[in-house]
């Protein structure tokens, strides 16, 4: 009898350790697959979000200036962050299957900027694309509502304020969900309240 139970307990310790053995390397290969299309499917993502901003802004630059063209993106996690470099690089900062930061790279045919950033978090978004003649502005809308008003230098925001000699600062305002130009100033009182301008 002792002989009978030693034997059942034997064999049930060889199969719990062959399905050990077989689990461990299928869930190995289930995690590098699961890792390695996560990857493949936010680089797609980012690709045609990419295009879209390209194609979006080369179609306000052909219209030409004070056109403004709308779309809604659904971003994807795994981005670090989005910038506008070269001028015409659309720059997007993503992590790959090892955790590395890699960027994909799409270049529009007119040159691009940002004012401020523009949100990494998962969702979806609208993009403006604002022809300002040479230049097209990227950003997500501005609220109207508020009223909203910004003083900035006209040397950090040079291609949304004209250069004017003896004016160091300029006032935007949001126009149309997109910040534009309202004028130069030699004194700015950016305290809380109303902006004043001179």
């Amino acid at each position: 009898m002792i002989q009978i139970k030693a034997q059942i307990s034997t064999e049930y310790l060889v199969i719990a350790g062959l399905v050990i053995l077989i689990a461990i390397p299928l869930t190995y290969i289930y995690i590098k697959y699961t890792t390695e299309s996560n990857y493949a499917v936010v680089s797609a993502k980012v690709s045609s979000i990419a295009n879209e901003i390209s194609k979006l802004a080369n179609q306000a630059y052909v219209y030409g200036e004070g056109t403004q063209l709308t779309v809604d993106l659904d971003f994807p996690s795994g981005i670090e962050s989005i910038t506008f470099s070269g001028d015409k690089d659309i720059v997007f900062k993503i992590f790959n299957k090892q955790g590395d930061v890699v960027d994909i790279v799409k270049q529009a045919e007119v040159n691009l900027f940002s004012y401020g950033t523009i949100p990494i978090t998962p969702g979806k978004k609208r993009l403006i694309a604002k022809s300002l003649g040479n230049k097209v502005l990227v950003q997500i809308p501005c609220i109207e509502t508020l009223l909203q008003t910004k003083c900035v230098a006209q040397t950090s925001y040079s291609y949304l304020c004209p250069s004017t000699p003896g004016k160091s600062y300029c006032l935007i305002q949001c126009q149309n969900s997109a910040w534009a130009y309202l004028s130069s100033c030699t004194n700015l009182d950016c305290s809380p309240g109303p902006t004043t301008c001179t």
